[in-house]
């Protein structure tokens, strides 16, 4: 990886000492996940399906609901479609939000899927392990669209049509 090796030197007085970042231990952690992966249908690259796993990382919140979101932005690359996907604008923005406003939608990075096609230049969050697999291995379906259930808050509502997704905005409160 990346950061394998990766050493900082921090002077403290007179001394000068040098730490591994916990970042090895997630990389070796990260490893051990990796190959516990099953075989890869993404039909990503193995970079480009942990920038996915990422988004899926940080739009998810049921470990159910993952290879069904996965699934959602493979099938909006197929047809070249954006990704518009709002965690990576929080990834982007230097302040941390819990809510987008509309003109947050606009805010300006190469990060901002709602406005730059395709995956984003790198992934947006530290995937774990259900968030992988659900890359590695997506759901089939036509889904194209999802938003969150704000009426039980228990999951995501999914559409395979905007007329059916601009349904389930009405339906849903927004």
């Amino acid at each position: 990886g990346e950061l394998n090796g990766y050493v900082e030197e921090i002077i403290s007085g007179q001394k000068t000492i040098k730490v591994y970042h916990q970042e090895q231990t997630m990389l070796n952690r990260f490893d051990e996940v990796w190959n516990e992966m099953p075989a890869n249908k993404s039909g990503l690259s193995a970079y480009e399906t942990v920038i996915l796993a990422s988004m899926v990382e940080s739009e998810a919140r049921f470990d159910e609901e993952r290879p069904t979101i996965a699934s959602v932005y493979l099938n909006r690359l197929d047809i070249n479609m954006p990704m518009q996907c709002d965690a990576t604008i929080l990834y982007a923005m230097p302040e941390r939000k819990t809510q987008l406003y509309f003109s947050d939608y606009k805010y300006d990075s190469i990060y901002n899927t709602y406005q730059h096609g395709g995956l984003t230049p790198t992934p947006i969050s530290n995937p774990g392990k259900e968030s992988l697999k659900a890359a590695f291995q997506p759901e089939k379906t036509e889904y194209l669209y999802y938003l969150w259930d704000k009426n039980n808050n228990d999951g995501h509502v999914f559409a395979k049509s905007l007329k059916e997704h601009n349904q389930n905005r009405q339906t849903y409160g927004y």
